[in-house]
């Protein structure tokens, strides 16, 4: 080679275009995922994890949504073979926590989401009952949140920029938080993530997606199909009315605890009363020592409950009471017992 042509070769290379590599797959908080798991080969040391983005987006959704997740088809029969959608030994399923110590999108901390097979889409499987604040916390610290947090440091897969191949040999591995065959620390012995008695399914069920907030049974919110060609659809409950959806028209740009039209009530109670944002709303009905709240039908609530206090929470915070109010179908209720001293009553509603 010439010194001519060994000069132009230096100079191809010198002008040769960078190529980039694709950014990290991350988590944000408010983000859910989704994992495939084998018990069996082909994958069983491998489990296949998806970022679906954040769960406000499945929680506030108005009507099916197939989800953009790339190749995933790919991925699921390179590592679980051509047959994987129909063998018996692979499952799926849904689980996270928003957040353990901050609301994030509407979700109060800390909101626990987790899936549950269902017998045919469209029927809800077995709703999820967390008893307590404090055990719903230490599942959103101990386990969901160090599967969450670990998960940019694993292999990106080629297919899709919202998954990840997990191999096993990590501690926040998703196999490691399933109670068969899991992490007794991470599943507490015999629970998903400590919590759920099997959130897991084969790819030809539904899963049924519940809502767990600041109360103990969990909200259903829709359910998710896996196609043939790996396409994951999110059908949302069509019965229920998001405060998002209700705000649109009622109280345009504004939060649960603001008041659209300043009649005294927060947003967030009128949407669970079921009266327009934009007109006065009657206060609840007192009779005698006992105040009835009315509850809309319809409605996608996360939280709801009455509060008490001796001095509008300025010295004595806002608390539950003892004996608590009275929930049905059609509204909430409060008596005062006899004989207690002054007292403030609210309804919160979180939505």
């Amino acid at each position: 080679m010439n010194s001519r042509t060994q000069a132009l070769a230096k100079a191809i290379l010198l002008f040769l275009p960078c190529v980039a590599s694709a950014a990290p797959v991350v988590y944000n908080a408010g983000d859910i995922l989704m994992g495939f798991r084998a018990t069996a080969e082909p994958g069983s040391n491998t489990s296949y994890v998806i970022n679906l983005g954040p769960v406000a987006t499945l929680r506030d959704a108005t009507g099916p949504i197939a989800l953009n997740l790339g190749n995933i088809k790919k991925d699921l029969e390179d590592t679980f073979g051509p047959d994987w959608r129909t063998r018996t030994d692979l499952f799926w399923g849904v689980g996270g926590s928003p957040s353990a110590t901050a609301d994030i999108n509407g979700d109060p901390a800390p909101t626990l989401y987790g899936s549950a097979p269902q017998s045919s889409p469209g029927v809800p499987g077995t709703a999820w009952s967390v008893a307590g604040s404090s055990t719903r916390t230490t599942i959103a610290s101990n386990a969901m949140r160090g599967l969450q947090d670990g998960f940019a440091g694993y292999q990106q897969s080629a297919n899709s920029t919202k998954a990840v191949f997990q191999d096993g040999t990590d501690n926040y591995d998703w196999r490691a938080y399933m109670a068969t065959g899991g992490d007794a620390d991470k599943t507490g012995g015999n629970k998903d993530f400590g919590a759920f008695a099997e959130i897991e399914a084969v790819p030809t069920t539904a899963l049924s997606l519940f809502r767990l907030p600041n109360q103990a049974q969990g909200v259903y919110e829709g359910y998710f199909t896996i196609s043939t060609e790996g396409v994951v659809t999110f059908t949302p409950e069509s019965s229920s009315l998001t405060y998002a959806a209700w705000a649109a028209t009622n109280a345009p740009g504004q939060t649960p605890s603001q008041d659209f039209d300043n009649d005294g009530l927060s947003n967030g109670v009128e949407f669970f009363m079921g009266t327009p944002g934009n007109d006065f709303t009657a206060p609840p009905t007192l009779s005698g020592r006992t105040i009835v709240w009315p509850r809309a039908s319809g409605r996608t609530i996360g939280a709801s409950g009455v509060q008490i206090s001796s001095d509008l929470g300025t010295t004595d915070p806002w608390h539950t009471p003892v004996p608590d109010a009275t929930v049905t179908s059609g509204s909430i209720s409060y008596t005062v017992p006899e004989g207690m001293a002054k007292v403030f009553v609210r309804l919160s509603v979180v939505p």
